[in-house]
């Protein structure tokens, strides 16, 4: 039997994994080097890990328990270089960390804790492109804190966006 083509699902998964698997170590090394004492980090707050059970896909969930948790799916699939037996697939994920907004005065901690997350998102990425099978490095760009509003509750976002391409 031929070995199974490398194809979006595969990515999706190897995204998916390379990122869950360690993005809560990234955040615990985050805090530790941002709460020492010394004039350029110390700051009050901490970032929370995020549970194996708070990534999403393509949906932003009914969860409003949870203090954070991942957004990923697809944002754009692009084909490029058509030929007759191949062409070259370029998808781009979103990863976003989720937070809400309790409707409070907004403190300036809570858009540095969106920046504490889409670091180690970036770091992670940068750490962990060769977990992608098939093709060579990944793009990866930051998506900005954003605030969206799902059944009249308000969530602030931020993360990355990661580009890869392969023949198929």
């Amino acid at each position: 039997m031929a070995k199974p083509k490398y194809d979006l699902e595969m990515f999706t998964i190897d995204l998916r994994d390379a990122f869950r698997n360690n993005l809560n170590a990234k955040i615990t090394e985050v805090n530790a080097e941002k709460n020492t004492d010394t004039p350029e980090s110390a700051d009050d707050f901490t970032i929370n890990t995020i549970r194996t059970t708070d990534w999403y896909m393509n949906q932003v969930p009914q969860v409003w328990n949870s203090n954070q948790f991942i957004v990923y799916g697809i944002m754009d699939l692009k084909v490029d270089q058509p030929q007759e037996t191949t062409f070259q697939l370029r998808p781009t994920f979103f990863i976003e960390v989720v937070i809400p907004d309790r409707g409070e005065v907004l403190l300036e901690s809570a858009i540095y804790k969106l920046f504490r997350y889409t670091r180690c998102l970036w770091e992670v990425s940068n750490e962990n492109y060769d977990k992608f099978r098939h093709y060579g490095k990944i793009k990866v760009d930051s998506l900005p804190p954003a605030m969206i509003e799902v059944d009249g509750k308000r969530l602030r976002t931020a993360g990355i966006a990661v580009t890869a391409s392969w023949f198929v």
